[in-house]
C-alpha cells in the first residue's frame, strides 16, 4: 500500500491517463474504475492517520480531486462528494468510537458515501427543511424526504440533515447531521431521476423512517451551527479543485485541436476568433488553478470549524470557478465544432456536466447576491465607501493591486435591487479573484507573468462588463 499522499495521486493520474476512452463512455464509468480508486488508496488521502488514511494537509486533498478531474469530471465529483460531505466531516465532527468504526468499515468494504440536504420542497432554503428527528430509545428517530443527493441508490453511507421535532409539532430552527446505512430498515431508494448530465452520479429521490444510535448523530449531543456552515465553506471551496482540473483539461484538448484542425487551407489556430476563444479559456484555467491552490492554503491553516467565518470567501471562489469552467466548457464546444458535441469525448461530457455546479452547493444567482448584500453591509457598519476600502478589511480575500482603476473606487451602497445585487455580487468576485491570482502567483512558478497578466485582463473586462450591465440593463418586467 503506498505510504503518502503525493506517490497515490501519481499513480491514479497514471492509471486515469490509460483509461481515458472507458471514462469518457455516455454511459459513466463503470464500478470497477471506483474499486480500482480504493485499491490504489484514493479515499485514503481524506482520512487521518489514526483511522487508516494518509491526511495530512488538504491541500494534498484538493490535488487528488483536481488530477482526478483532468481525466474525469464525474470522476472528480464522485471524489469531492465522499470526501467533503461525509468522510472529511466525519473525521472531524463524529463521536470518536463511531468515527473509528464508520472509516474502517469504509474502506475494508471499499464503500461510497454523500449527504443528503436538498428536498422535493426545499433547495436553496436549507433552513427550511422537513426532515425531521426525535429522541427515542437509544438513539433518534430519523423521519423525511431527499432529494438531487449525488450518489442516491449508489452510496453506502449518508449524512443526513435534520430538524428537531418539538413537542407542539413545530420544528426547530438549528440543523442536525446523523449517519445513516443505506442497508438499514427504514432506508428506501424510491426513484431514479433521469439527469441531463453527470451520467456516472446517481440522482433520485430517497425516503427514510430510521432509528440512528445517538453516537450517529454528529457534534455531540449539542447542536454547533459552526460545523454547518464549516462543512458547507470547505464543500464550496473545494469547488475550485474540480474546475481547475477540468480547465486545463479543456485548454489542452481546444489546442490540439486548433493546431491540428484545417480550415480553409489553414489551422484552426490560426484564426483571430480561435485564439481568442482559446485565450479566454486560458485565463479561465490559469484563474481556476489560483482559486484552488489559494483555497488549499486557507483550508491547511483552518482547523475544524474555524472555516465557518469564511462565508464570503468561499462563496466568491465558488461562483468565480464554477463560472469559467462553464465558460470554457462552452468554448471547447464551439471550436470544436459538430466533435464537440460528442458524449463520448471529454469536452461534450463537460458542456453538459459542467452546468449543475452553477447550481448545487448553493445556486450562483443567490450567491453573488449574498455576496454584494455582505459586503454592502460591511461596508455600511464600517463606514466604508469604496469596493477597495471594504474587501481590503476582509481578512480572508488579499486585495487586488489595480493602481488608479476606477472599479476599485465604485461606490458600496448603490445596488438597489436584487437584479442589482447579482450583478454588483459577479463584479466583487471578479474583482476579488484578481486579488487571489496576484498572491498565488507571487509564489507559483506554474503562473507564468504573461499567464497572469492574460488572466487579470480577463476578469477586469468581465468586471467591466458586469458594471456597465447594471448601468444600461435591460429593466422590463415579466408580462403575463
Amino acid at each position: 500500500m503506498t505510504d503518502t499522499a503525493t506517490a497515490v495521486i501519481e499513480n491514479i493520474d497514471r492509471y486515469l491517463a490509460k483509461r481515458h476512452p472507458l471514462l469518457d463512455s455516455p454511459e459513466g464509468f463503470p464500478r470497477e474504475v471506483v474499486d480500482q480508486l480504493h485499491a490504489l488508496g484514493a479515499f485514503r488521502v481524506f482520512i487521518p492517520p489514526e483511522h487508516g488514511g494518509l491526511y495530512r494537509r488538504y491541500s494534498e486533498s484538493l490535488g487528488l480531486i483536481s488530477t482526478t478531474a483532468y481525466h474525469s469530471l464525474e470522476l472528480s465529483l464522485m471524489l469531492g462528494i465522499t470526501s467533503s460531505l461525509f468522510l472529511m466531516p466525519v473525521a472531524r465532527y463524529a463521536h470518536p468510537e463511531t468515527r473509528g468504526r464508520v472509516l474502517a468499515d469504509f474502506l475494508d468494504r471499499r464503500l461510497l458515501a454523500g449527504m443528503m440536504m436538498t428536498e422535493p420542497d426545499y433547495g436553496t432554503n436549507i433552513m427550511g427543511i422537513q426532515t425531521s428527528f426525535r429522541a427515542e430509545a437509544g438513539g433518534y428517530r430519523v423521519q423525511g424526504a431527499k432529494h438531487w443527493a449525488g450518489l442516491s441508490g449508489v452510496g453506502d453511507y449518508w449524512l443526513v440533515s435534520a430538524r428537531k421535532a418539538r413537542a407542539s409539532g413545530a420544528l426547530g430552527r438549528d440543523v442536525d447531521f446523523f449517519i445513516v446505512r443505506a442497508d438499514q430498515p427504514g432506508y428506501r431508494f424510491e426513484q431514479r431521476y433521469p439527469a441531463a448530465g453527470l451520467t456516472s452520479i446517481s440522482y433520485g429521490l430517497t425516503r427514510f423512517d430510521v432509528h440512528v444510535p445517538a453516537d450517529h448523530k454528529l457534534c455531540g449531543p449539542a447542536t454547533d451551527i459552526r460545523a454547518l456552515y464549516d462543512i458547507l465553506n470547505r464543500s464550496r471551496i473545494s469547488i475550485a479543485a474540480i474546475a481547475a482540473g477540468a480547465t486545463r483539461r479543456l485548454v489542452d484538448e481546444a489546442a490540439r485541436w486548433c493546431a491540428d484542425r484545417v480550415v480553409f487551407g489553414k489551422p484552426l489556430a490560426a484564426y483571430e476568433q480561435a485564439q481568442h476563444r482559446l485565450a479566454a479559456m486560458q485565463a479561465a484555467g490559469t484563474v481556476c488553478h489560483a482559486a484552488c491552490a489559494y483555497a488549499g492554503a486557507l483550508l491547511d491553516a483552518h482547523h475544524a470549524p474555524e472555516l465557518f467565518i469564511e462565508m464570503l470567501t468561499a462563496n466568491i471562489v465558488k461562483v468565480t470557478t464554477t463560472d469559467l469552467l462553464q465558460m470554457a466548457a462552452q468554448s471547447g464546444v464551439q471550436l470544436r465544432g459538430g466533435q464537440g458535441f460528442r458524449k463520448d469525448h471529454y469536452t461534450g461530457k463537460a458542456f453538459t456536466d459542467s452546468r449543475p455546479f452553477q447550481i448545487f452547493e448553493g445556486s450562483n444567482d443567490v450567491l453573488y447576491e449574498a455576496i454584494a448584500a455582505q459586503l454592502i453591509g460591511e461596508a455600511r457598519k464600517l463606514g466604508l465607501g469604496t469596493l477597495r476600502a471594504t474587501l481590503a478589511q476582509h481578512p480572508g480575500l488579499p486585495p487586488p493591486v489595480l493602481p488608479a482603476d476606477p472599479l476599485c473606487d465604485l461606490p458600496m451602497a448603490t445596488a438597489d435591487s436584487q437584479v442589482d445585487r447579482v450583478l454588483f455580487g459577479k463584479l466583487i468576485s471578479r474583482y476579488a479573484a484578481i486579488g487571489i491570482v496576484q498572491q498565488v502567483a507571487a509564489t507559483d512558478r506554474a503562473l507564468r507573468p504573461e499567464l497572469v497578466a492574460s488572466a487579470i485582463d480577463y476578469l477586469r473586462a468581465e468586471c467591466e462588463g458586469f458594471q456597465h450591465e447594471r448601468t444600461t440593463r435591460f429593466r422590463a418586467r415579466f408580462i403575463a
